[in-house]
């Protein structure tokens, strides 16, 4: 089967632009096979089919033109009229210069440009075959390096969490512990004072306790006001619940886990900001206290037993 050629494909083969081998396909159409000389005059540039036999012809006019030829010069050598500088350059064909069939032998022949050709098509397979190799094998080495990384960020997750749980333990014992350590200073405190004075414990005015100037076994606010800060007027809700929480050495974070009411909300109420917290609230922290949500709010305390209402 004979090879057939584009425009495209034999301009790159000859090395002229396309411009030039529209010229010289109608200009040497004689030469040229019936496709060829055909579509260059009939159909245009994109219909044109080259043989390799077209192709020959067309690099001895290459080669002609470059030794600075008239292209008169050049149809009287391929039609044998003239002899090249080189020796003869005759084209195969009818009398008189027309375009014949070449010998079976020539037609059989692999011509050059054809073997040029299949080389340069296998080179770039290679070279593409290469390049997908290399481009497989970075995607791949980005993928490892993408589940390390991952398996880096979970471990480091793990971690942090399990140090934020840590800090988080810590930091609620350290605080249970130093609200235990408050209410038995306070108590040992009101103890001394009421085996000394009788039971009743007469304070100076403070302004922290906005002007309150006797409390009944009042060494809860008053040294509480150093750790908690009173914000409003001592009510007997927040006496009542010091007194309680003392007698059962219990601190904010021990009071919040019995009744699971927020510690806020239990700071609130002993700093006398909240007077009134919701009925739930009391229900839940005098159930916690072992008493009643009246005696929690109204109770009078005896002065032998803390937390005792009468």
């Amino acid at each position: 089967m004979t090879a057939e050629f584009t425009p495209q494909q034999v301009a790159a083969l000859v090395s002229i632009a396309d411009r030039t081998l529209r010229h010289w396909s109608t200009r040497f159409s004689d030469y040229l096979s019936e496709d060829a000389r055909n579509s260059a005059t009939e159909h245009g540039n994109s219909h044109r089919k080259y043989t390799a036999q077209d192709v020959e012809v067309l690099q001895k006019v290459k080669a002609l033109s470059e030794q600075r030829m008239r292209l008169s010069e050049i149809d009287d050598i391929l039609a044998g009229r003239k002899t090249p500088p080189d020796g003869p350059a005759s084209v195969p064909g009818r009398p008189g210069g027309q375009f014949g069939r070449a010998s079976a032998e020539q037609q059989g022949a692999e011509p050059e440009v054809v073997r040029a050709m299949s080389s340069a098509i296998e080179e770039n397979r290679r070279i593409l075959t290469e390049f997908q190799e290399q481009f497989a094998r970075t995607i791949s080495k980005l993928t490892e390096r993408l589940d390390a990384l991952e398996v880096r960020l979970t471990a480091v997750e793990e971690r942090t969490e399990e140090r934020l749980t840590y800090l988080e333990k810590r930091t609620d014992e350290r605080l249970a512990s130093l609200d235990r350590r408050l209410i038995e200073r306070i108590y040992s405190i009101e103890e001394e004072l009421r085996n000394r004075d009788g039971g009743e414990v007469q304070l100076a005015e403070s302004p922290t306790l906005d002007g309150e100037a006797q409390i009944t076994r009042g060494g809860w606010l008053g040294l509480l006001k150093k750790r908690m800060p009173v914000r409003g007027r001592p009510s007997p809700l927040s006496r009542n619940l010091i007194r309680l929480m003392a007698s059962r050495r219990w601190g904010r974070n021990d009071l919040a886990l019995y009744s699971h009411v927020r510690v806020e909300t239990i700071t609130r109420i002993l700093s006398g900001e909240l007077t009134e917290p919701k009925p739930q609230t009391l229900e839940a922290l005098a159930q916690a206290l072992g008493t009643s949500p009246e005696v929690l709010v109204d109770g009078h305390f005896d002065e032998t037993a803390t937390g005792r209402a009468r």
